[in-house]
């Protein structure tokens, strides 16, 4: 009953509940209609869908669209089974674009190499490491374990200001092989380095690529961004930056 859209199986069909949520205002599913065939329940959602995505303001649950909607439940009945705006077959015309264009995008990535390699564990070798992170079973489930975190503050003990003299440039790939707002993995002999692009500051940044949290070498799947003038990363795992 939490549902944007939810089916209950009766002798007849199926009755369709619309326009519930969770989250800290739950809203229960209203019932929309009963004993719908497999045809009608397809038809009725996908119009539903598409009326909500012509009249609301953007990331409006639905919940409160349909409350804030003029004529309520009655209306919306009107709209999509009536077709009293006679919109039905612009809606229609509309979702079998949706379903034409439509394309897995993970098996768009399997099947495209140039696509795989942004899932490569390292930009520069073709090594592959099993991860380090801990696991425990809760409730039958494998997750991972959560630990109290420390309080991290302070500079880097190194920056390139301070270079000796015996540091030197390594190639680690080309520009197109890090993603412009995100990090990737390298192995610069047997360091794991994490390289991160910042479209924000048009800089580049790398950091080892243990998280300091717990050093886990998952730091390079973090996400990048900026708090005022400075570059933060968000440890995939933690969370924290």
């Amino acid at each position: 009953q939490g549902k944007d859209i939810g089916l209950v199986a009766t002798v007849k069909g199926y009755n369709m509940y619309i326009c519930g949520n969770h989250g800290t205002s739950p809203k229960h599913a209203t019932l929309f209609m009963s004993d719908l065939s497999d045809d009608e329940c397809i038809r009725y959602i996908d119009r539903i869908l598409m009326y909500y995505t012509f009249t609301s303001a953007p990331l409006t649950r639905t919940s409160k669209w349909l409350e804030n909607l003029e004529g309520g439940m009655e209306h919306l009945k009107e709209v999509v089974v009536d077709d009293s705006l006679g919109l039905c077959a612009e809606f229609d015309r509309r979702w079998q674009e949706q379903v034409e264009r439509y394309e897995c995008e993970w098996k768009k990535v399997v099947d495209t190499p140039e696509l795989r390699k942004k899932f490569r564990q390292f930009v520069n070798v073709d090594e592959k490491k099993h991860g380090d992170l801990p696991w425990e079973l809760v409730r039958k489930q494998k997750k991972i374990q959560l630990e109290d975190l420390p309080t991290i503050i302070g500079p880097a003990k190194i920056s390139k200001d301070k270079a000796e003299p015996t540091w030197r440039w390594v190639d680690v790939g080309a520009e197109g092989d890090f993603p412009e707002t995100g990090g990737a993995a390298v192995k610069v002999g047997r360091t794991e380095l994490s390289v991160f692009q910042s479209a924000a500051s048009g800089k580049w940044y790398a950091s080892q690529n243990s998280c300091p949290h717990k050093q886990l070498q998952v730091l390079s799947r973090g996400l990048i961004g900026m708090h005022g003038q400075v570059p933060k990363v968000a440890c995939p795992i933690h969370k924290n930056t």
